[in-house]
């Protein structure tokens, strides 16, 4: 069975959230790599957030379906010359196989083709040595300016304050 992109739509809405939460937080996060269980309580989106991504008209929520089930997700924030990345998942028991570099690397072809981009950012909590390294190896660079995590009612930090680093990549 082949992997196919697709644009989100709101029908997507809850399969997304029940990927996303699954693959970030809580017991289910931890068969994959990318776990923020041990730093983040909670979840990590709701049905409301996504709704107001996907209608928003600076924002594309991409996803790799392998069949009918989508099983990686990528969200894209048009800011000026730039993309935002966020909200990368891999399911967590297809993680490491290549998946979310293929998701990142469309992602950015389609922000360039779309939108014009020059360059793309990523933000990653700056503990999280193992993505930061990740992300250089997509050619992200370390900009060493951080951003304090935004307090939200969907989770709670389990290590006290978290800081977000900025990592950039230009867009050729």
């Amino acid at each position: 069975m082949s992997y196919i992109f697709k644009i989100a739509t709101l029908e997507d809405k809850e399969e997304l959230e029940a990927l996303i939460n699954s693959c970030y937080r809580g017991e289910s996060s931890r068969a994959g790599w990318t776990t923020e269980a041990d730093i983040l309580d909670g979840a990590r989106v709701d049905r409301a957030m996504l709704e107001n991504l996907l209608k928003n008209r600076d924002v594309c929520l991409l996803t790799l379906c392998k069949g009918y089930e989508i099983v990686a997700s990528i969200c894209l924030t048009k800011e000026e010359e730039k993309v935002k990345l966020g909200l990368i998942v891999v399911k967590a028991s297809m993680q490491g196989m290549g998946i979310g570099k293929k998701i990142i690397e469309y992602a950015q072809e389609y922000a360039k083709r779309e939108w014009s981009v020059i360059s793309a950012e990523v933000e990653v909590i700056s503990i999280r040595n193992e993505l930061k390294e990740y992300y250089k190896r997509r050619g992200f660079v370390d900009t060493k300016k951080y951003t304090t995590l935004p307090n939200s009612s969907l989770w709670t930090s389990k290590v006290g304050e978290i800081k977000l680093l900025l990592m950039q990549k230009e867009l050729c």
